[in-house]
């Protein structure tokens, strides 16, 4: 970057906009903020409160902002907790450094599991009453309300990271320049993810808030998988489906002028049975019957290993049944953690290998049926 030739005046070498002089010149003088500090400050930008209902019923809220479990807490994850604990993912810097920079797996209370401060009391309630109260039946606005669930809080969470770009961008302080460099573009990798996910965000988030006021969910599609018992990871998330399960690329996410397709992924256990839900608007439907297309052509006894694998491909707000990860072998242990790193790593190529091929061993459980909402393969 040349950056003994840039003068006091000009711009910063870092892109913020500033100039060199009140910006870079002497950062590596500067006090550095403290790894508790920066966790902390972090924490704080994932803890914002609002609620995510339509704009047109904020005037309704409740004052209160509540934990919203996305994952259900009574049903789902006390299904399979020990001891009051499951396993999951703690997105933190301490845990980035405990590991080493690769996640694994630890045990997380059910009390915090999944939950984010994104609805108010009255629309938490209000809106998934019918997931959380009435027997799943595979309705239209079910399967619409696990959709509105994933995406709302995956909207939550990208919102949160470009917010952090800023903090992102001050660890370097006190840092030698090589240091300075590799956080800087960290940080601005970073924030371009997060400020498409943001600007994506706001697109689809106008369609789901417009069935939600004109009360119709017919526009949604879903696929249901059926299981006698829980699954053993259980899970809530969106995602822009780039690759199919055969390796073949579904769109183009690093065209940021289009707003890509998504797709949510829901699993949960009603009590009775185990569910894993696809579902999507109408709008995303050619991408996302492509990528279950692909998935119900493999071999129907691997169908369950796949799920699996595009769970920890793709998500980080996923949880683990204990006992189950007990007797996972070493082997499939590690090839977890890679899926999860990759999903997690910005200097990764985005690449279907993790989910077009059977990689995992474990016994899984399998479906009893599958089910198509709202269209026909």
């Amino acid at each position: 970057m040349g950056l003994k030739k840039i003068g006091r005046n000009d711009p910063c070498w870092c892109g913020s906009g500033k100039k060199y002089k009140k910006c870079h010149i002497d950062r590596v003088n500067e006090t550095p903020i403290q790894e508790w500090e920066a966790s902390k400050l972090m924490r704080n930008k994932f803890a914002r409160k609002l609620c995510s209902a339509p704009k047109s019923l904020h005037k309704e809220c409740a004052n209160r902002i509540v934990k919203a479990h996305t994952v259900p807490k009574s049903s789902s994850l006390k299904a399979f907790a020990k001891d009051g604990h499951v396993l999951g993912l703690k997105i933190s810097l301490e845990s980035f450094q405990k590991y080493g920079g690769k996640l694994q797996p630890e045990l997380i209370g059910i009390n915090n599991a999944s939950t984010f401060t994104g609805f108010c009391q009255k629309h938490d309630d209000q809106l998934f009453s019918c997931l959380e109260k009435e027997a799943f039946r595979m309705t239209d606005k079910q399967c619409f309300m696990l959709a509105f669930r994933s995406f709302a809080r995956e909207f939550y969470t990208k919102y949160s990271l470009a917010d952090s770009y800023d903090l992102n961008s001050s660890l370097d302080k006190g840092k030698p320049i090589h240091r300075q460099l590799e956080i800087q573009e960290l940080a601005f990798l970073m924030n371009v993810g997060a400020e498409a996910g943001v600007k994506d965000g706001i697109f689809h988030k106008g369609k789901f808030d417009r069935c939600i006021a004109n009360n119709d969910y017919s526009d949604v599609r879903a696929v249901v998988f059926k299981f006698q018992e829980p699954f053993p990871v259980q899970v809530s998330g969106s995602v822009n489906p780039d690759f199919d399960f055969e390796n073949k690329k579904l769109q183009d996410l690093s065209d940021l002028e289009k707003n890509p397709d998504i797709l949510s992924f829901t699993s949960f256990f009603d009590g009775s049975n185990g569910y894993i839900v696809l579902s999507w608007l109408q709008n995303c439907h050619e991408t996302c019957k492509e990528l279950v297309m692909s998935l119900i052509n493999k071999q129907k006894e691997h169908v369950s290993t796949y799920l699996l694998q595009y769970i920890f491909s793709n998500f980080e707000n996923f949880f683990i049944s204990p006992d189950w990860w007990s007797c996972v072998s070493q082997k499939d242990r590690n090839k977890v953690i890679e899926m999860s790193h990759h999903n997690v790593d910005p200097y990764i190529d985005p690449h279907g290998n993790h989910i077009s091929a059977k990689l995992l061993t474990t016994t899984l459980p399998d479906p009893m049926s599958i089910d198509y909402v709202n269209w026909c393969p």
